[in-house]
């Protein structure tokens, strides 16, 4: 059985069975079947990505890395028990306390609520209590109903209609740390609660056959 070579780079954060680190260029081989899934990246404007794009994108996350004053960060997503790279989460500073948080990618068979609520609750915990920032923007298409709730979920408040096909929410320190300690399932029945997410309707990404929590 081949196994996944050990990376020593950062680690910024770990989860229960995610972990958030820096890319390397050593990555490339794990990252082109994902980045160049048509399915993975639909909902993603980076696209499809080739070989060449994906030495591209992993070159600039170099270079932001080396940057004194980084404002860019594309991090690893990978899997505790194995270090195996299994996607990739992005987020930008804009001023001295914003960021804005996107591009949430997970291999085929990992874009599901269960692994996205782990990474989006990394990436925050990277951008409160790593960066010292107190408001994180998150974005994704109207119609990724999965990272609709998972932005919801991770206590993110929807701004308004949808603008130019997204969807626009607002996450405030206070108001992550309120819902950081919560699991997937507890996390959706507040949701309910509230009536932000409705009972009778229970979206799964189509084509990844993902079992949630309800």
């Amino acid at each position: 059985m081949a196994t996944t070579p050990l990376i020593e780079t950062r680690v910024w954060r770990e989860g229960p069975t995610l972990a958030l680190r820096e890319l390397v260029p050593a990555d490339a081989g794990a990252l082109e079947p994902i980045l160049g899934d048509a399915d993975v990246m639909r909902h993603i404007d980076l696209g499809t990505l080739d070989a060449e794009g994906v030495a591209a994108l992993l070159a600039q996350a170099t270079a932001d890395q080396e940057d004194p004053a980084r404002h860019s960060y594309r991090l690893g997503i990978v899997q505790r028990s194995d270090s195996a790279l299994v996607g990739t989460i992005a987020m930008d500073i804009q001023g001295l306390s914003n960021a804005h948080s996107h591009s949430i990618i997970l291999r085929p068979g990992m874009a599901n609520l269960t692994a996205g609520f782990e990474a989006v609750h990394l990436i925050l915990g990277v951008a409160f209590e790593q960066l010292g920032l107190s408001h994180v923007w998150c974005t994704c298409y109207a119609d990724n109903i999965v990272a609709t709730r998972l932005f919801l979920a991770a206590g993110g408040a929807l701004q308004a209609e949808p603008a130019q096909g997204f969807h626009f929410f607002s996450i405030l320190k206070d108001q992550w740390r309120e819902v950081s300690s919560l699991t997937l399932r507890e996390a959706l029945t507040l949701l309910r609660r509230n009536g932000s997410v409705s009972p009778a309707r229970r979206p799964v990404d189509p084509g990844r056959g993902a079992r949630d929590p309800d």
